[in-house]
């Protein structure tokens, strides 16, 4: 059983009666997304040698790497003496430090790994240079040599290059995404801290040998067979800016997208304001140009069971905005901010404003940063590149 948790209390999910159907985005309870099984088969060393996991599952990256999480803190080197293990689980390669502690009928094997001790990491667009790790974990292990209790901290951490977000700030960057430790997670952009404490509760006995468990697990035939994979996280690229693409969805409709361009017609020069929603929208037209673009439209959908907004994001920021337009000649700090977001969200609707913005009387000097900015879109049509 899973749930979420913020600030201690564990949150539980209220439809708001304030927003249309089309401005609610649908969440898969997190007990119906995590249910499906999986299964693994464990050395008496301690190793985990193979784990598997159901094909509908490694559709969704974050599902997956969440079990491949949970399998990870169960392995184990089951040795009596303090040694140094080289392993790989869901954050890569990397050497492990063991230390044993023995009891009257139980043993205590503390495992703890740190930035220097990584080989290699699952997602290879980070390095020692660009993250930090500090993983403590502790394994009860009964006298018949069964893992009883695993509990720990892993603690990711994003090294931020703080010079750069503030020239990109300045600059008023379209394009910029920004990451922020509250609201990013180890699928997309490898920034969590988590502490978890799992306890064994049904005590089943073994009684197979092992050929004849491999003959069980081998449901191939079955409409969601098990597939064999490694304890490497998935950081697939595309599936990690679809669930960052979610994420950001979740934020804007839990402050709300009209409070949210209140708050910057209010302060238009205060660029953090609109962050969530240029990346949201920049992400938007990522994945619109791909589903376009792609024979196999369903390798870049949204994750199964879930569904984006009846109407796009860009739409619904055309709607909310497009009559502040005619402030541009009066307010060109706050029209500015506006045609970011037609920029980068671009598609049909961000291009229809765009042109609308072409035929304005603006001077020359905002016509010229207009320009300038133009030069950064993403994906535009050839209309409007004519």
């Amino acid at each position: 059983k899973i749930d979420p948790i913020r600030d201690g209390k564990v949150i539980k999910d209220k439809p708001d009666v304030n927003k249309t159907a089309g401005e609610r985005v649908k969440k898969r309870p997190l007990d119906e997304l995590y249910k499906k099984p999986f299964r693994f088969i464990q050395r008496s060393d301690g190793s985990i040698a193979e784990a598997q996991f159901q094909k509908s599952d490694l559709e969704n990256t974050e599902v997956v790497n969440f079990k491949k999480g949970v399998l990870s803190a169960f392995q184990t080197h089951n040795d009596d003496q303090d040694k140094d293990v080289d392993e790989t689980d869901v954050l890569g390669e990397h050497t492990t430090h063991f230390k044993v502690m023995h009891f009257n009928h139980t043993k205590k094997i503390r495992k703890s790994y740190k930035t220097d001790d990584m080989k290699r990491f699952g997602n290879n667009d980070v390095n020692k240079d660009s993250i930090d790790v500090d993983v403590e974990e502790e394994l009860t292990v009964d006298e018949t040599n069964r893992i009883t209790e695993s509990k720990g901290v892993i603690k990711i951490r994003l090294k931020r290059n703080k010079e750069k977000e503030k020239r990109d700030n300045e600059e008023n960057n379209p394009h910029t995404i920004y990451i922020r430790a509250n609201d990013v997670d180890i699928a997309d952009n490898f920034d969590s801290d988590n502490t978890f404490d799992m306890i064994l509760e049904n005590k089943t006995k073994r009684s197979l040998n092992r050929k004849t468990r491999m003959v069980e697990l081998n449901t191939s035939q079955s409409e969601d067979s098990f597939v064999t994979t490694s304890l490497l996280g998935d950081f697939n690229r595309e599936n990690a800016k679809k669930h960052r693409y979610q994420k950001l969805l979740e934020l804007i409709e839990e402050e709300g997208l009209v409070k949210i361009l209140k708050r910057f017609y209010a302060n238009p020069t205060d660029v953090d304001i609109l962050r969530h929603l240029r990346e949201a929208l920049q992400l938007e037209n990522i994945i619109s140009a791909k589903r376009a673009s792609s024979k196999d439209h369903d390798s870049i959908n949204l994750k199964k069971g879930e569904s984006a907004p009846r109407v796009s994001l860009i739409d619904r920021v055309v709607k909310e905005t497009k009559s502040k337009l005619t402030d541009c000649l009066t307010q060109w700090e706050l029209c500015k901010g506006i045609v970011n977001l037609y920029i980068v969200g671009g598609q049909a609707a961000g291009e229809k404003m765009i042109k609308a913005m072409l035929m304005m009387k603006l001077s020359d000097k905002n016509v010229n940063e207009f320009l300038s900015m133009l030069t950064s879109m993403r994906n535009p049509s050839e209309s409007l590149v004519n």
